[in-house]
């Protein structure tokens, strides 16, 4: 609490010494028009950690969207790790010394966030109930036109995470894509130079079942282990007949772990040069 006060008082001197140093003239600039579809992004130091804002503008100069992320967002799992083995009466005493918010703002500066809400109303598109504005450059779910993939195995293969898995069987093939697995990352498109596989700007896949995020397609196989034809396509759970059984792997495999690690990697490192510029 000492450290709390004196912080509070630090800040009011600064306060105070910027305000006398502040030069003549207006200190406000007037509100410009602002062009629809642009974003922006800020991300600044605060004392619980990194806040970002996310903004982007609609039309009749007015923001579209806007997405806060409070610090407290990454602190929050820290807690499961702290109160293992600690008695249920702990719990608060630990939960207040990480002094997280729940919603981003605490005290009452909450409720004059709500009361404002309310006399406003909806600033930002009417979303789910409008369709999503996304740009051009989005990268959502990729779509798979079974009819036209002759070969499922590179995309299996490139697959970091495990989400397209395929298993032979007396000359047939099962392919299954489970987008409960999927990171959008564009490899197996990548990988299928048929065109059966493209990136698409579709990311609303909310589902009552993880089952239905999986899409299966079985196939007859040529010599060489390309489809010869497709056999049936089924969306959702799929019925398993004897001796051809979903390959819906329980865990992802050593060899699609290690491409995840370096996909991560690799993206990782270039958003960050981006960011840097």
């Amino acid at each position: 609490m000492k450290v709390r006060i004196d912080e509070v008082s630090e800040s009011i001197q600064i306060i105070r010494a910027a305000v006398t140093r502040l030069p003549e003239g207006p200190h406000r600039a007037p509100a410009q028009p602002i062009p629809p579809g642009r974003c922006a992004l800020s991300a600044v130091e605060g004392w619980r950690g990194e806040i970002v804002h996310w903004v982007r503008t609609g039309e009749g100069n007015c923001l579209e969207r806007c997405k806060v992320k409070d610090p407290s967002i990454n602190n929050w799992p820290a807690i499961v790790e702290a109160v293992e083995g600690n008695i249920v009466a702990d719990f608060p005493v630990i939960n207040k010394s990480f002094n997280l918010s729940y919603s981003g703002r605490i005290g009452s500066a909450m409720f004059k966030i709500l009361q404002k809400s309310f006399r406003v109303g909806t600033a930002t598109a009417d979303y789910p109930r409008l369709a999503p504005r996304v740009a051009e450059q989005f990268r959502g779910c990729p779509e798979f036109d079974f009819a036209a993939w002759s070969d499922a195995r590179p995309a299996a293969e490139a697959c970091p995470t495990g989400a397209i898995a395929i298993r032979d069987r007396d000359g047939a093939r099962q392919v299954t894509v489970d987008y409960g697995r999927c990171i959008f990352c564009g490899e197996c498109e990548a990988a299928s130079t048929d065109g059966a596989v493209k990136m698409s700007r579709q990311f609303e896949l909310a589902a009552t079942a993880r089952r239905d995020l999986v899409l299966t397609a079985d196939y007859t196989l040529r010599p060489d282990g390309s489809h010869a034809g497709l056999k049936s396509a089924t969306s959702g759970p799929a019925v398993e007949e004897p001796g051809m059984r979903i390959a819906r792997p329980s865990k992802i495999s050593s060899g699609a772990r290690s491409r995840l690690g370096r996909w991560m990697q690799a993206h990782a490192t270039a958003a960050s040069r981006r960011l840097l510029r």
